[in-house]
């Protein structure tokens, strides 16, 4: 193991996973990554985020590796809510890690990070990405709250999204 790998190991089993470390093990492990959703747009808006969606081009290979290092992390299939067992078809499961952090699985038929983060969203509220170190919007119709899937919606996710628009003044159409 590398000195690099080393360090990166005893910061990420502190148990307080820090997202630079994690970057940085991505970064070694050559994995494709992009940061999406809410934790950009909470930026871009001067708001504090609650969690980071990190989607990543091989989940398996990274969560073997958090296995083999020791680090906590929890994988589960994506579904719709807690009470539908109705997979989310767009990404291809999801690692939970300390302090928020979610490993998002990127589908194989996404062409790039961006195209995938395009797609998996539900509203262009969250079409937000981190391009060096900088929150962007990348999505269409920018205060305009816009539904971007046609996959089933909980009326409560509606009324998040709808009610986090409003709060930064954009336009809901009913």
């Amino acid at each position: 193991m590398s000195l690099t790998m080393e360090l990166l190991l005893q910061q990420l089993e502190a148990s307080n996973i820090k997202l630079p470390a994690l970057l940085k093990l991505l970064d070694d492990l050559g994995v494709n990554y992009i940061i999406a959703g809410g934790h950009p747009r909470d930026l871009f808006f001067g708001k504090e985020s609650r969690d980071v969606d990190i989607f990543v081009d091989d989940l398996d290979r990274i969560t073997n590796q958090l296995d083999m290092m020791g680090i906590d992390n929890h994988w589960f299939e994506s579904y719709l809510s807690e009470d539908d067992v109705t997979p989310i078809n767009r990404i291809n499961g999801v690692t939970k890690l300390a302090n928020d952090i979610d490993l998002i699985g990127m589908s194989e038929q996404a062409t790039s990070p961006r195209d995938q983060v395009i797609n998996y969203f539900d509203y262009n509220f969250n079409q937000f990405i981190m391009i060096n170190e900088s929150p962007t919007f990348i999505g269409d119709n920018f205060g305009t709250l816009t539904r971007t899937s046609n996959e089933p919606l909980t009326e409560q996710r509606a009324a998040h999204i709808t009610g986090k628009a409003l709060l930064e003044k954009w336009k809901c159409p009913d």
